[in-house]
């Protein structure tokens, strides 16, 4: 959740790879993505830290991109269907 926060506000943000959102932030690019090691972590804190402009550019993407994915129509119409889901008996995919 406090990555997707952060995306709406604009804010490019660096997620290890088991986070949910990895895959979507690294396509985008809306952030940088990185392994669980040192290495990995300082060499994409350091890219990240190293070009402001990148940083603005990422977190344009990544604000537009969390602001179509997660409006409140958009999130609106998923509540409902799971909420029929359950009402129907039918199993519940997480909504993502």
């Amino acid at each position: 959740v406090a990555a997707a926060e952060a995306m709406m506000a604009g804010v490019p943000v660096l997620v290890s790879r088991q986070v949910n959102l990895a895959g979507e932030i690294e396509s985008l690019p809306g952030g940088w993505v990185s392994k669980l090691d040192e290495a990995s972590l300082t060499g994409a804190l350091r890219e990240a830290l190293d070009d402001p402009g990148e940083r603005r550019r990422r977190g344009r993407l990544a604000a537009q991109w969390a602001r179509r994915r997660y409006c409140w129509e958009r999130v609106a119409r998923q509540l409902e269907s799971a909420y029929r889901g359950v009402l129907e008996g039918a199993r519940v995919e997480a909504v993502r």
